[in-house]
């Protein structure tokens, strides 16, 4: 996932400023394992779970929606 597509889907879906949001980059972006992650930002690694869940839930959804040859025939009308 690249930082853009991340802080898009935390504005999406509303993730807060904040250690499990930190987390959640720290898996999704630098490509951390969760334990990793959640030591880093003082967090459980349950929690850090749950939130990059949240963020991949929703990023799968956007894709299903917006396929990449769809993109592509929107362009071209």
């Amino acid at each position: 996932m690249t930082p853009e597509q991340f802080e898009a889907l935390a504005k999406l879906i509303r993730a807060r400023e904040g250690p499990a949001r930190s987390a959640a980059r720290l898996v999704l972006i630098e490509g951390k394992r969760v334990k990793a992650a959640a030591e880093a930002c003082a967090l459980t690694s349950q929690s850090v779970s749950k939130t990059v869940r949240r963020f991949r839930e929703a990023h799968a959804l956007l894709c299903a929606a917006y396929p990449p040859q769809a993109e592509k025939s929107e362009r071209e009308a």
